[in-house]
């Protein structure tokens, strides 16, 4: 799933699988439908305002005890810098993205997705990563 149509184009076609277009804040698919969902380092370009929302649907589509695994970049001081620069160049006029990247803590992570209802979740630092469970 991509919001992106030139990205759900040129997805690879060796294997069958079906690509859906759609915003992750409102998954076009029946709830309950999988065993897991996974998101490689790209939910930092979620618009922030959509992110518990969108944590929401993922937890909706999820089998009752399916199993949701997020990597993003592990808000370290470069995350911060790069968010605090989106910030400055946006308040300047200059940038004009809705997606400014959002680098979290690992607490703030937990803390979201318990809020979602992801009751067993945990962060965990590897190298320059986040991963998330839940």
């Amino acid at each position: 799933m991509d919001v992106t149509l030139a990205f759900i184009k040129s997805a690879p076609r060796t294997i069958e699988v079906e690509y859906v277009l759609a915003d992750a804040a409102s998954i076009p698919l029946k709830g309950g439908s999988f065993d897991a969902v996974f998101v490689y380092e790209s939910f930092h370009h979620i618009e922030e305002m959509k992110h518990c929302e969108t944590l929401r649907e993922m937890r909706r589509v999820l089998k009752r005890k399916g199993f949701l695994m997020i990597v993003e970049p592990n808000g370290t001081l470069c995350g911060k810098l790069l968010s605090l620069i989106g910030d400055i160049l946006q308040a300047l006029m200059i940038y004009k993205s809705k997606t400014i990247p959002r680098f979290y803590s690992g607490e703030k992570w937990t803390q979201m997705l318990v809020g979602v209802g992801f009751s067993d979740a945990q962060a965990k630092r590897t190298g320059s990563s986040l991963i998330l469970l839940g």
